[in-house]
């Protein structure tokens, strides 16, 4: 089978990780590199965490140095849902791999040009280094085969009443992306919460027999804990309901418009604007999803789990 190379762009991240552990063990992908970017914790750690979940998960390939912080914003950490590390109570393994000394947006760049049309970017953190590498390489633009996404939302936010976190930390970037004139596939926080998944959902996942069990536990443990702390039930793990969706495409329903991202307001800033109706009479630039299927997404997990043995 031919698989598709794929960079995924992160910030580990409790949910990044689980959707690392999806990532892992996807035939269909050749990862070619992480490439990590501060946005739920600073740079220094969530480069940190990509290089232990990469030895932990047995990915072999580069992680990259990135993004330290937003391209005009200063950072704002996502903390309390992640923790001090970013990744909860998780302890990963140092990693013993070389460093690699070059920058994400390089190295996506380099791989768009060994694989034109084909190479799959999913950034599953804030949008900066793909923002840095389409200023840089105005060229990418034709060269990438696909580009998914976490962010945004064509409803309501988490750290705005319309801003989700990833679009909302550097919205300049977003904005850079989406008007970039590559199609985007958007997996936005209202599409991703019909995914939400109870505590028992949780309990049946943390309970399935697996290499990598205390290392999920620990992950998970946290940040139910974490949803209880804010008033949910229990967390939607976005990214990880993202990979889902990439993984199995029948996960998703989505809906094709322009989306902009605002990056004036006082009151919408970081908004991701989705023309759903086509009132701006523009050509759709992005796939935005609207509705999940939560079983088929809870299934992908557990039967990506049980290839830990």
């Amino acid at each position: 089978m031919l698989k598709e190379p794929v960079i995924i762009d992160t910030d580990p991240g409790i949910d990044d990780f689980m959707a690392l552990v999806l990532a892992a063990k996807c035939e269909r992908f050749d990862i070619k590199a992480l490439t990590p970017v501060a946005g739920n914790q600073v740079f220094e750690k969530v480069w940190r965490n990509a290089r232990g979940i990469a030895k932990l998960l047995g990915i072999n390939c580069v992680v990259t140095k990135g993004a330290e912080k937003p391209l005009i914003l200063e950072q704002e950490l996502a903390d309390a849902v992640h923790g001090e590390t970013g990744l909860g109570k998780l302890q990963l393994p140092e990693s013993d791999a070389p460093v690699c000394e070059k920058y994400a947006w390089d190295v996506m760049y380099e791989e768009a040009k060994k694989n034109p049309g084909k190479l799959h970017i999913i950034a599953i953190g804030p949008l900066t280094n793909v923002a840095i590498a389409i200023k840089k390489y105005p060229d990418i633009v034709g060269l990438i085969g696909k580009l998914s996404i976490m962010g945004g939302s064509a409803g309501f936010g988490n750290h705005s009443p319309y801003g989700e976190f990833n679009i909302w930390v550097d919205p300049h970037a977003a904005a850079i992306v989406f008007r970039s004139g590559l199609k985007v596939q958007m997996f936005g926080m209202d599409g991703n919460k019909t995914c939400q998944m109870s505590v028992q959902d949780f309990h049946d996942i943390m309970d399935l027999d697996c290499a990598i069990k205390q290392e999920m536990n620990d992950a998970l443990s946290f940040s139910i804990e974490a949803a209880h702390g804010y008033g949910a039930e229990a967390p939607v793990l976005h990214d990880a309901v993202t990979m889902a969706g990439i993984i199995d495409e029948s996960l998703m329903e989505f809906v094709e418009c322009y989306t902009d991202v605002e990056v004036r307001s006082k009151t919408c800033f970081g908004r991701t604007i989705c023309d759903v109706r086509n009132t701006w009479g523009k050509q759709p630039n992005s796939l935005v999803a609207v509705k999940g299927d939560k079983e088929k997404f809870k299934s992908v997990i557990i039967n990506t789990l049980k290839k830990y043995r």
